[in-house]
């Protein structure tokens, strides 16, 4: 078996691919400046109690937004979980969930209550409404 440019037979071949794997990872730590143990730490931990909890939260969301046709937002979304899940949890927590999932409420636009129209009919001027000045300081309301 051939592996690069190295005639190398049997299975060592995948022992060479681990080897310039390993010198990849030593030198990815370097530029971090990380230990090689705290990666190999980092990549075999168990995932945490509250992250266990947000892909549980993650699946509920996914299926809810998909039942109501992606018309819940992150309030209405947090009423729902909590109501029929028997659980309760702060609608910012559910917000970054849905954040991270690039998840958002359809919104519509709002109709208009109104009809535009000119008006039919312009009111009299009953109170004969002249504000023109006869003198200084003098209005022609006062007289």
């Amino acid at each position: 078996m051939k592996c690069g440019s190295i005639d190398i037979s049997g299975n060592s071949c995948f022992g060479v691919t681990l080897h310039l794997y390993s010198l990849q990872v030593q030198k990815l730590c370097d530029t971090v400046h990380v230990a090689r143990s705290a990666y190999y730490k980092w990549m075999h931990r168990a995932p945490s109690h509250s992250q266990q909890i947000n892909e549980q939260l993650v699946e509920w969301i996914k299926q809810h937004y998909e039942e109501r046709n992606g018309i819940l937002g992150y309030r209405q979304m947090t009423v729902v979980i909590n109501r029929e899940h028997d659980v309760h949890y702060n609608k910012k927590r559910i917000y970054r969930l849905m954040q991270t999932l690039h998840l958002k409420s359809c919104t519509r636009v709002k109709k208009k209550t109104y009809i535009q129209s000119t008006p039919q009919i312009t009111a009299e001027n009953i109170l004969n409404r002249d504000f023109t000045l006869t003198s200084p300081m003098r209005s022609g309301l006062l007289m």
